[in-house]
This record gives structure tokens, C-alpha cells and sequence, in this order.
């Protein structure tokens, strides 16, 4: 079963195809299946940038419901929680069986994870491409 995610938003902001919608959560989502995975959630203020190449159909100030697919969020939220974790955990077992060190296995096992970021940021173009929003009116 394929969960969708829909959010209400107003659009603040149009630049080529870059579309910013504004999107005021309410508590509507203590329901939502995926609500505690979701950082939309809580009450506050968020912005999702849109790419559509239709862009010029929409103009800042108009309704919009911002969509994504259920699969868009398990990745992201294994992406940036579920492979750090894994990253961290390794590295601090195995340093802790190399070396005896619990203070240094657990620096190292931080400092592992300034590549695996570094990494996702050189290929967030890549990532983007699989991490994607729909808009429609």
C-alpha cells in the first residue's frame, strides 16, 4: 500500500521553475499515518520548494496542495537517520574491537559521518531527483 502525503500551502515565492510554497500545518496532522516521520508536522511555518516546469501557470499568493508519495519519505528519512546509524554504530564496533577504546571509538564513529554528509551533499542534485514534491491547484 502506497501512502500519499498531501499538505495545503500558499504559494510565497516563483523563480523560473522553482516554485516556494508556504505551508501552515494544523493539528490535523496528530491523524496522519506518517505524522511522526513528518518535520511538517507541529503547528509551525514551513517552506517546500516545488520544481514544475509549468510554473508560469501559477502566481505567488494562490492555494496549491503540495504532494508527495509515502515511498519519498521512508528514503529520505533512511537517507538522512537509518545509514548514519549504521555508519555509526559499525565504525564504534569495530574500532572498540581493534583498539580496547570506548572515548575513541565513539569520536571516530562521529567522525565518520563528515564523509557520508559530505558525500550526500555532492550528489544532492542526484537526490533530488528522487526526492521530489508534485503541485497542483
Amino acid at each position: 500500500m502506497n501512502t500519499t502525503i498531501k499538505h495545503e500551502g500558499v504559494i510565497s515565492q516563483i523563480e523560473g521553475q522553482k516554485i516556494t510554497v508556504r505551508i501552515v500545518q494544523a493539528m490535523a496532522c496528530g491523524t496522519c499515518n506518517v505524522a511522526g516521520h513528518c518535520h511538517a508536522s507541529g503547528g509551525k511555518e514551513k517552506t517546500v520548494d516545488v520544481y514544475d516546469a509549468n510554473a508560469v501557470n501559477y502566481h505567488v499568493g494562490e492555494v496549491v496542495t503540495v504532494i508527495a508519495d509515502g515511498s519519498v519519505g521512508h528514503l529520505a528519512v533512511a537517507w538522512g537517520f537509518g545509514i548514519p546509524l549504521i555508519i555509526m554504530l559499525a565504525t564504534m564496533f569495530l574500532i572498540k574491537a581493534f583498539t580496547g577504546q570506548d572515548t575513541f571509538a565513539a569520536l571516530l564513529s562521529i567522525a565518520a559521518l563528515i564523509p557520508y554528509y559530505m558525500i550526500l551533499y555532492l550528489f544532492r542534485n542526484k537526490i533530488h531527483r528522487k526526492l521530489f514534491f508534485r503541485i497542483e491547484k
